[in-house]
């Protein structure tokens, strides 16, 4: 048997030809069920994680791939459910647990291993960093925690252990999810004006819609702005769209309108360019060059019209789409003479880092860090500061923590050390997936978590980003067990008679 390090495999990574994506109402039929019972649990109806349960289980008994993609969900809290399952019960921490129980039961062929042994290096390494804090070890590791969430990739593993699993079969049940996620966004976004179908989402005003309490703004003008945290779930599909499936002109404007709902630049910049880096095509990379260009410069114009916001003081802060606003930043950083110039940048992300950033040197703690502070936990003066670049003064006093970059606040957590113990272990993940079939299926997902971090959008510094790379690194290791070790139970099957049929 060939060892996992020298494995390759004559089989393309692609299919040659695309095939044509034909749903079926059938293959809607759960994924529909799931994500209504899932946005009653997320508008707090509570008795619907019993709905939530039953219908996991079921899945368990009938099709292990709707279990996988309803477990991730559920556990990564994207959009349809809110980021605590129950009042006091985080959903990345169930999640958490669950991927240490599945770690402890399953068989760990070599590469399995291997993953674990850079999994421990890097937690000792944080962990160091840590100690040498003078922040409680209590307090730290409930932020300590999110770095360690790329451990639920043993969660798929052990849906199918035992099981045959075939990616394309796995590409296609993943495929009204996400079509069904898009639509809830636009239903929420442009018609609704409020989180109804993905509840799920951070709204500036504090207000909270639930069953028994609906926030409906369906008479105004203007289009709700939806945060894409339901739709990270788009960036599982891009590579099947362009490589294995041929998607209709309507599923993929259905797919672009849920990005245009967010109201995100960063969000729809990561979904173009992950689409022209892994197209495979020069034709698709010319048309979706001229095609994006071309909408944005269209958008841009359009928002060069409309009337910008303006906030609670006076001061005209973002333009309405939010994309003149996003691209004048660039022009403002060029132009920047001192700190508070440079500080507007990234919609004020750059004013969170500079006097934190100030403070790690004012310490000296450039190798380890300040240590994993928590927001509200974390009162020691030491870790205090007064952030004037702040415009509302009454929230100018806070920790030294909650940078939205995630390069920038891993740094203030753990220093070079810990960034450089993180990079070096995704890095890692990646080579031991290198020589793999499907293998650029993960890299796109840590190009779209890379990139989304930049913006405080599923981060690997937090635990949504972990856990989208660890389900990545799962459908890799599925695809590809007949040549890694494990147990011949376990081992990839060759498609079955409904696949070759997709």
């Amino acid at each position: 048997m060939p060892h996992f390090m020298t494995y390759t495999s004559a089989a393309p990574l692609w299919a040659a030809k695309r095939e044509e994506l034909n749903l079926t109402k059938a293959d809607y039929r759960w994924p529909l069920i799931f994500m209504l019972t899932a946005a009653l649990l997320g508008l707090n109806f509570y008795p619907a994680i019993l709905g939530i349960f039953a219908i996991i289980l079921n899945r368990w008994r009938h099709d292990r791939y709707d279990c996988a993609i309803m477990i991730f969900l559920s556990v990564g809290a994207y959009g349809v459910l809110r980021s605590k399952l129950l009042p006091g019960v985080p959903a990345f921490d169930i999640g958490l647990i669950g991927g240490v129980i599945c770690m402890m039961l399953l068989r760990k062929p070599p590469v399995i291993k291997l993953v674990l042994f850079i999994f421990v290096l890097y937690g000792l390494a944080l962990f160091y960093c840590a100690t040498q804090s003078t922040e409680t070890m209590g307090i730290q590791i409930r932020r300590l925690r999110y770095y360690f969430s790329f451990i639920t990739f043993f969660i798929p593993l052990a849906v199918f252990a035992d099981r045959a699993f075939d990616i394309k079969v796995f590409f296609r049940k993943l495929m009204p999810y996400v079509f069904l996620m898009c639509g809830a966004y636009i239903v929420d976004a442009f018609i609704l004006k409020s989180d109804i179908f993905a509840p799920g989402n951070f709204r500036w005003d504090g207000q909270t819609t639930t069953f028994y309490h609906p926030i409906l703004n369906i008479f105004s003008l203007s289009p709700h702005r939806k945060y894409p945290y339901g739709l990270y779930i788009v960036f599982f599909v891009l590579l099947p769209a362009m490589r294995m499936f041929r998607l209709k002109w309507w599923e993929w404007g259905l797919i672009a309108l849920a990005a245009f709902s967010t109201m995100t630049f960063t969000y729809m910049a990561t979904l173009v360019i992950v689409l022209l880096l892994f197209q495979g095509s020069l034709k698709r990379f010319v048309v979706i060059t001229i095609g994006a260009v071309a909408v944005f410069w269209a958008l841009y114009f359009v928002d060069s019209l409309l009337p910008e916001n303006v906030d609670d003081w006076g001061n005209s802060s973002q333009s309405a789409l939010r994309i003149k606003s996003s691209v004048d930043q660039f022009t403002s950083l060029f132009e920047a003479v001192d700190d508070e110039d440079l500080a507007e940048f990234g919609s004020g992300r750059i004013a969170q880092a500079i006097p934190k950033l100030d403070l790690v040197d004012f310490y000296g703690k450039q190798a380890t860090g300040l240590g994993f502070l928590h927001p509200e936990l974390s009162n020691s003066n030491r870790f205090t500061i007064v952030n004037e670049y702040y415009i509302d003064v009454s929230d100018n006093e806070e920790v030294a923590t909650g940078v939205e970059i995630g390069p920038i606040q891993t740094y203030i957590d753990a220093g070079w050390i810990g960034l450089t113990a993180h990079f070096l272990f995704f890095l890692s993940m990646y080579l031991i997936v290198a020589r793999m079939r499907y293998s650029s299926y993960f890299l796109s997902i840590l190009i779209c978590v890379g990139i989304m971090g930049l913006s405080g959008f599923a981060s690997l510094a937090a635990f949504q980003g972990q856990h989208m790379a660890g389900f990545a690194f799962a459908v890799v290791i599925l695809a590809n067990r007949s040549g890694l070790g494990f147990s011949p139970a376990d081992r990839e099957v060759k498609p079955t008679a409904t696949a070759q049929t997709l």
